[in-house]
């Protein structure tokens, strides 16, 4: 199922089959609702009149959220893909998706050149959810971020503790290997 955006940021239209559509409203408590949008529809019994369907509203559940997000960023709708990415940390907190929905806020932060939010975004993963998948590469991708500012000392801090923290981790061999980058560049100075 393909999400569309309309202008309204707070909507976004799912298109159900054969050419039905679902309107997603981002509500303020979090995790939005889902209206089935009235349309016509003929009646055997009625001599062919036409009658409007009922409008049917449920919540929407975390997967449905994040998967709107997820598009949204997709398309370059990054304001908001974090609108919905926000929502969705504040309606499931504990769910198995919350740091991903974190990592791609700072994403999101990120490809705007907002790169102290971006920062907060990458760190907080690791304060939050330390135990989650996206920690080590929100933790390699804030020492990227400290090195792009030129802050070594920072960049080294944090890259020091992914490969401590996560040995095993794919990120942990690149951090070692940008580590051993930032080590040189420090004694070496700039060229």
């Amino acid at each position: 199922v393909e999400l569309k955006a309309n202008e309204r940021p707070d909507v976004i239209l799912k298109e159900k089959p054969p050419g039905k559509l679902l309107s997603i409203k981002l509500s303020k408590d979090g995790a939005g609702k889902a209206v089935k949008k009235s349309g016509l529809k003929k009646s055997g019994k009625q001599g062919g009149k036409r009658h409007k369907k009922s409008a049917v509203s449920k919540r929407l559940g975390p997967k449905e959220l994040y998967a709107i997000g997820q598009n949204l960023f997709l398309d370059g709708r990054y304001v908001e893909a974090r609108s919905a990415f926000s929502r969705f940390i504040t309606s499931y907190p504990k769910s198995s998706l919350a740091d991903n929905a974190l990592y791609w806020t700072g994403e999101a932060y990120y490809f705007e050149k907002r790169y102290d939010l971006a920062l907060k975004s990458f760190l907080k993963i690791a304060d939050l959810y330390p135990n989650e998948n996206k920690a080590p590469v929100a933790l390699l991708k804030a020492g990227q971020i400290y090195i792009e500012n030129e802050d070594y000392v920072n960049a080294s801090r944090l890259l020091k503790r992914l490969v401590s923290s996560y040995p095993d981790s794919v990120e942990a061999g690149k951090a070692d290997r940008t580590l051993k980058k930032v080590l040189s560049h420090k004694k070496e100075g700039p060229k």
